[in-house]
């Protein structure tokens, strides 16, 4: 059966005959039931199965492909670490199956174990792959438990792995500015440090116009950080408009990037909704900032599960604009 669903796959790639898809992925889901639960040969049918999910979704655009998908990734990943629990591979895509888990449902248990694991993946190999992935994880864990420790080690890893990259190549990827940058700005927000946000500014900017370049897909969350940037440099230090302007420019456009199933597409428009707000209240020139205010802070409310645990925190920002 797993054979067959791969050659059926195989033959959409040659005529893109959506029957071939369809009969590729039922192929694949009988295959993933009759195979031991811990068997390697059902590892590598839900491998297989996430992989032609994912395709069928990017060309035909079906919620449900999408949503089996992550499912079953994770599982995939879980039973890849219980075959071989001592393979970097296996956690690190563990931890990053964690990671996907905590930003569908904001599971704090999610999240623990995917820093645990991610950590156990840098002590296996100290790559900048791993120590961007530990970077990410402690970065979101700061947000929750608000951890000094936590933010400057995100920091730290990620400019450890930016010097690993850059000795390997003339320059990193978009990604790993990005995420310094963003790591940067959520230190500054928290305590102030005015070095933060100048370094920050020159990272996230850099990486967008790599971004445009080299990886325009992610563009929504490469905008998403300078929104937060300059909003953050607006509140803090003099309230220039200008500030406040950018802010908005680049929230718009990470909300126009963004997929309407991307689950931190509601963390996109809930700061611009603040945002927009926050211009409203302090210049009150447009009725159309607190129209469209309103308008991004009720989709967030529409998105998040009521079990999130960003929710209250959403609905008050709701609140506040109504």
């Amino acid at each position: 059966l797993n054979n067959l669903g791969d050659a059926l796959s195989r033959r959409w790639h040659i005529g893109e005959a959506k029957e071939d898809l369809d009969a590729s992925i039922s192929s694949l889901q009988s295959a993933v039931q009759c195979c031991d639960p811990l068997s390697p040969s059902r590892l590598n049918c839900l491998k297989d199965l996430v992989d032609v999910l994912n395709l069928r979704y990017e060309k035909y655009r079906l919620m449900s492909d999408l949503e089996e998908g992550i499912e079953d990734q994770p599982g995939a990943a879980h039973l890849a670490w219980k075959l071989q629990p001592e393979l970097e591979i296996s956690l690190y895509n563990l931890a990053l199956a964690k990671k996907l888990e905590y930003d569908r449902a904001g599971s704090p248990n999610a999240l623990e174990d995917c820093v645990q694991f991610a950590r156990k993946s840098v002590e296996k190999i100290y790559s900048p792959r791993n120590l961007r992935l530990l970077s990410i994880v402690l970065t979101a864990l700061f947000n929750a438990k608000g951890s000094f420790e936590d933010i400057n080690d995100a920091i730290e890893y990620l400019q450890k792995a930016i010097s690993i990259m850059d000795k390997r190549m003339e320059q990193s990827p978009p990604g790993y500015y990005s995420n310094l940058g963003y790591a940067l700005v959520v230190r500054y927000q928290m305590f102030g440090a005015g070095k933060d946000v100048k370094e920050a500014m020159y990272l996230l900017l850099k990486a967008l116009e790599l971004a445009k370049v080299y990886e325009p897909d992610p563009l929504s969350s490469r905008h998403l950080n300078p929104c937060q940037m300059y909003f953050a440099r607006y509140r803090d230090m003099g309230n220039e408009m200008d500030d406040l302007d950018k802010a908005i420019q680049h929230g718009k456009l990470a909300v126009d990037h963004a997929r309407e199933d991307d689950p931190r597409l509601p963390l996109r428009r809930n700061t611009l909704g603040i945002a927009l707000k926050c211009r409203y209240e302090d210049f009150g020139q447009l009725v159309s900032d607190i129209n469209e205010a309103i308008k991004q802070l009720e989709a967030v409310r529409d998105f998040v599960a009521k079990t999130n645990a960003s929710r209250p925190g959403y609905l008050y920002n709701l609140a506040t604009a109504l």
